[in-house]
């Protein structure tokens, strides 16, 4: 599996545009991350709930006998990343390490520190080989009992009493953060050779200033006669009549299915700069082969 099927897989066959937090659960998938310049790689689920997203999984040490457990929470971050705090324990030895990692929704990959001092590359889908275990924490101990209290020293001269200091000028008003959230299911569309919308489709009122961050996933294949020559995208079109349908990121291109089968495909993007009004916004995609009929 490539790194950007991984990067976008969540769903097959669903689209999800995030405004907001849901209120109702949903696993989005399961994703691996190196944390360089080490050698441990992080397994995590990732599942929606109220309040933001879980994170459960493990460590595998470096690809150790035993790995070590970890659970956590996730993010939609103002400014458009993903912010992901998780706590390991190691095994054998039972020590917590707690971390905290920032990542970009267009690339997967940020970067991570821990309650050790370590700090490093997160990489999504990362494997370099020959990297060093990441250092585990010393553990210390209880502290012992107090010492008596020495002797009061002599009180001091009373200083004077300092100046009032000027109020401070009262800052800008932050931006505006996620306002809602939409999800749609459903609708497989045969590609043609002109790029058109692919899957279902969210309409929704988009107001001046704000922006929309897009995933969307899509299962596609090839029945007897195997596929290729599939571009695909994230677009938006305006509802009103003969709008067309306009590509908001670069293209994933050549992609291919054998005989016989089903893939699952994903694009994401951060959308800018939408004009105010209704707008629909999906998974859009061409090909100049007929053979893409096995959808979902």
């Amino acid at each position: 599996m490539t790194v950007n099927r991984l990067r976008t897989m969540l769903v097959a066959g669903c689209l999800t545009l995030v405004l907001a937090a849901s209120a109702s659960a949903q696993v989005f998938g399961t994703f691996n991350f190196q944390m360089q310049p080490y050698c441990n790689v992080v397994t995590m689920t990732i599942t929606q709930i109220s309040t933001g997203f879980t994170l459960d999984g493990f460590d595998d040490q470096c690809a150790a006998l035993k790995r070590a457990s970890l659970i956590g929470m996730a993010t939609l971050n103002p400014d458009g990343t993903v912010g992901v705090t998780f706590t390991i324990i190691t095994a054998p030895a039972g020590k917590g390490v707690h971390v905290s990692a920032v990542i970009s929704p267009v690339t997967g990959s940020g970067t991570w520190t821990d309650s050790g001092g370590n700090t490093g590359t997160f990489v999504l889908a990362g494997a370099v080989p020959g990297l060093p275990p990441r250092p585990v924490p010393s553990v210390v101990g209880p502290a012992g009992p107090a010492g008596p209290a020495g002797p009061a020293g002599a009180t001091g001269a009373t200083g004077a009493t300092g100046a009032t200091g000027a109020t401070g000028a009262t800052g800008a008003t932050g931006p505006q953060g996620i306002v809602n959230m939409f999800q749609a299911t459903g609708g497989f569309i045969t590609p043609t050779a002109t790029q058109a919308f692919i899957g279902p489709q969210v309409t929704l009122t988009v107001a001046a200033g704000q922006r929309l961050f897009v995933v969307a996933n899509q299962a596609m294949g090839a029945n007897a006669s195997g596929a290729d020559n599939l571009d695909i995208a994230i677009c938006t079109q305006s509802t009103v009549a003969g709008s067309p349908v306009v590509e908001r990121v670069s293209q994933i291109f050549n992609l291919t299915a054998a005989p016989n089968t089903r893939v699952t495909f994903g694009a994401n993007a951060v959308i800018n700069g939408l004009p105010a009004g209704s707008h629909r916004v999906g998974m859009c995609g061409d090909s100049a082969n007929v053979n893409w009929t096995n959808g979902e």
